[in-house]
């Protein structure tokens, strides 16, 4: 007879697929008429490159969707905390970051999301960094396509690579909290 056990003591996962009955000609002008208006003013703060978006309902849609998808797959409600758009143009980024506030940890998100809109070829991939250990840091690739979601812990450092193209890159990005 065998005496042993088997424990898991860390593990990530995300979801990601498509969605539903999303109006992305719509969220893509509505991105584009508030490009300008940037989450914050400081160039090198990573929230410059944030667009402030009204809540609508075909963000509604996006929301509830994504609320669903997580419920679906962990059985646990989680509730939004804010979201933003990205218009990146050529040659522009986001550089490494994640969602935790530091300051702020237990009004910190758990689970943020990204929704692509608009994704050109060579327009850059999502790059989620982790650590396998502390001594080797990992990297999960993530190849955006339009209609696209990932959903993923918040306090994972992720970035996205240049884009590449001359059209613009469109997403929106969400915060959700535990319930």
């Amino acid at each position: 007879m065998i005496s042993s056990k088997k424990q898991i003591i860390h593990s990530i996962d995300f979801i990601y697929g498509r969605l539903n009955s999303v109006n992305t000609k719509s969220l893509i002008s509505l991105c584009l008429k508030n490009k300008n208006k940037k989450l914050s003013k400081d160039v090198n703060h990573t929230r410059n490159e944030d667009v402030e978006l009204p809540l609508n309902k075909d963000i509604k849609t996006i929301v509830y969707q994504l609320i669903d998808r997580y419920k679906h797959h962990y059985d646990r409600e989680i509730g939004l905390i804010n979201f933003w758009g990205h218009v990146h143009d050529k040659n522009e980024s986001t550089q490494l970051h994640n969602h935790i506030d530091l300051d702020y940890y237990k009004d910190s998100p758990n689970v943020s999301a990204v929704y692509y809109l608009q994704v050109p070829k060579n327009s850059g991939d999502l790059i989620i960094q982790y650590n396998k250990n502390k001594y080797e840091i990992n990297h999960w690739i993530f190849p955006p396509e339009d209609n696209k979601y990932i959903m993923f812990p918040a306090a994972l450092d992720h970035k996205v690579q240049k884009n590449l193209d001359n059209q613009q890159r469109i997403s929106l990005s969400f915060n959700f909290k535990y319930v």
